[in-house]
């Protein structure tokens, strides 16, 4: 509780001192398909979801710009063991949304870097479970990417990135060799 009272005579000090001159510098611009979550001296304030001008005391203020628009990440090109336990090239492509911004900014470090390094590992575990190609049509195989293949990757996927408020749409598997 004390430590509240010291925080806003902090903020009302600093205002004072710049003669209000500081809050101009309040004013926040939300983008489309964007969200900002707000701190004031390390603690979580608010997130702002509405598009448009938005103003926050500046005094003390981070904030961290979160897309929430769908994007892609490019997992190159990896040598994995299939079922048979035969050597296989492949790469795939994650496409995700960040859904729980306030889990992205604060949960984890990097949530693009999470994401990144948790698809690689969920690309070789699943890949491991499939055959690369099956003479029987009704067994999955990565060569066809059924949507039990698909779906796999995505429940993998999905299971991993959770703490990070993250949503996985697709993943789908680029270069297969």
């Amino acid at each position: 509780q004390n430590q509240g009272s010291l925080e806003l005579l902090l903020v009302l000090l600093v205002t004072f001192l710049t003669g209000g001159l500081a809050l101009l510098f309040g004013f926040v611009i939300v983008n489309p398909r964007e969200e900002i979550v707000v701190l004031r001296f390390g603690k979580f304030v608010t997130t702002l979801r509405k598009q448009g001008i938005c103003w926050i005391h500046p005094v003390g203020r981070a904030q961290h710009r979160i897309p929430t628009r769908d994007m892609t990440h490019d997992i190159p090109v990896t040598t994995v063991l299939e079922r048979n336990g035969n050597p296989i090239q492949i790469s795939a492509i994650v496409v995700y949304r960040v859904e729980d911004s306030y889990k992205a900014a604060l949960e984890v470090e990097n949530y693009r870097k999470f994401i990144e390094d948790q698809a690689s590992a969920v690309v070789k575990r699943c890949s491991s479970q499939f055959p690369y190609e099956s003479p029987d049509h009704s067994e999955s195989c990565l060569k066809r990417e059924s949507d039990e293949v698909t779906n796999a990757f995505i429940h993998e996927l999905q299971n991993a990135v959770d703490a990070a408020g993250i949503k996985v749409l697709n993943v789908r598997l680029n270069d297969l060799t």
